[in-house]
């Protein structure tokens, strides 16, 4: 008997369909992976399975006995836990704070354990994250940290049925190798898991079969237990396209000789004497150890004028001031940052202000806002990259994290960029996207 069994669940926004007849079965012991497209209905299905969104149709069985989930305390008390894609953190809060939210040690007499809280929530991160800081607040912790303290907190739960939303998007290859030792050892303890990825080696690593959802509905599923678990299958149920393969292939482009941009000892926190010389039509790739994340990050951020810096930056051979963004955008050098939730978007305003409020300061427009022309430019770079629904009024918040992405890369279309920097640009995107992108 199936430790989940999620039938024909179907839910729509506002009239737009999310999730039209979502399937899914997996006993306990399993690890299912679950595959689409960015807005294929994925997130919908994991958050109405963990009690967060009451889907329109469809039901769902726990060992076999229908329940209907009134909220996602009530998924919990039935060992639901969801690790979410978009973290559920409290940054002011410390990582034992945070573990043990919701599901509190509470003494008979009903007061709070705060000692057997913090044993449980050293406990959870004792495996994933080994030395992490338990009164840390989480605000000052690295992306890949804070992917661990979710990690942990659905731990904590000690769930039957676990889902993982996207748990990889922010950590080195060393943490995921922890992680997938440990799924392996909740699966062998009988726990059920959920696993989405855009990432196919992982999905192929670690799942026993994947079921596919295609705008949102379930197209197919593969037993990699059977021996199909090829990656050519599964593209084409991913896209419903035969031929997805060639989207991994992308023609040459030329390289000038011409440097567009030079950069030579630059200081900025922790790096010290930092020097590039990047061509026209040339792509670099900075990376470095685990733990050396931050590093990166600030070297971007000093680039795009929001950290002080020692050194010298010239564009096209001139020398350029970069002390302030608005210097850095004037010069064209434009910043695609690592969390497009916290520094690339605002959630709460539509596509359309999301794409063009950076020509807003611009000024021939200071005077007189020529909306038509700003609609215009808005509906090209809806349909160049493909986000998908193609509404400018749509709020970004309601947006896939693949389309999240497309819209911040899209604002700085049609400024054309000199130098664009990327910061882990192809987080939660699917693979589809990557190629648009």
């Amino acid at each position: 008997m199936p430790m989940l069994e999620a039938r024909s669940l179907s839910k729509a926004y506002d009239g737009i369909i999310a999730l039209n007849d979502g399937s899914l079965s997996c006993d306990a012991g399993q690890v299912c992976g679950l595959l689409g497209a960015n807005g294929s209905g994925k997130s919908t299905f994991s958050k109405i399975v963990s009690g967060l969104v009451f889907p329109g149709s469809g039901e769902i069985l726990l060992e076999g006995c229908p329940v209907e989930f009134k909220s996602n305390v009530h998924a919990r008390k039935h060992g639901i836990a969801m690790v979410h894609q978009n973290l559920s953190l409290v940054p002011e809060l410390t990582v034992w704070e945070n573990i043990t939210l919701g599901h509190e040690s509470v003494s008979p007499a009903g007061f709070f354990q705060k000692s057997k809280a913090i044993d449980s929530a050293r406990e959870a991160v004792e495996r994933l994250c080994p030395g992490l800081d338990l009164y840390s607040k989480v605000g000052t912790l690295s992306p890949a940290n804070r992917q661990l303290v979710e990690v942990a907190k659905a731990v904590c739960q000690k769930p039957r049925l676990m889902i993982m939303d996207e748990p990889t998007a922010a950590l080195e290859l060393a943490q995921v190798e922890t992680l997938f030792q440990l799924i392996g050892e909740w699966k062998q303890a009988g726990m059920a898991i959920i696993f989405i990825s855009h990432r196919l080696w992982e999905v192929t690593r670690i799942c026993d079969f994947v079921v596919v959802f295609r705008d949102g509905n379930t197209v197919g599923t593969l037993d990699f237990r059977k021996g199909e678990a090829d990656d050519g299958r599964i593209l084409s149920l991913i896209t419903g396209k035969t031929n997805s393969r060639s989207i991994y292939y992308q023609k040459e482009t030329p390289v000038w000789p011409q440097a567009m941009l030079e950069v030579s000892g630059l200081s900025v926190g922790k790096i010290r004497n930092f020097s590039l010389t990047l061509r026209k039509g040339e792509v670099v790739g900075v990376g470095g150890l685990q733990g050396q994340g931050q590093e990166q990050e600030e070297l971007l951020l000093a680039l795009s004028g929001l950290f002080p810096s020692v050194g010298s930056v010239a564009i096209e051979g001139k020398p350029v001031r970069l002390s302030h963004p608005r210097e850095a955008i004037r010069e064209g050098i434009m910043l695609v940052p690592g969390d497009r939730h916290k520094e690339g978007l605002f959630l709460k305003h539509d596509v359309f202000s999301n794409l063009v409020y950076p020509k807003f300061s611009q000024k021939s427009h200071r005077r007189r806002v020529p909306f038509a022309l700003f609609f215009r430019e808005c509906a090209d770079i809806i349909r160049s990259l493909s986000i998908n629904p193609p509404n400018r009024e749509k709020p970004v918040r309601f947006l896939s994290g693949g389309n999240q992405q497309k819209v911040v890369v899209g604002k700085w279309v049609n400024l054309h960029p000199r130098v664009l920097l990327l910061s882990d640009p192809a987080k939660g995107v699917d693979i589809e996207a990557k190629f648009e992108l």
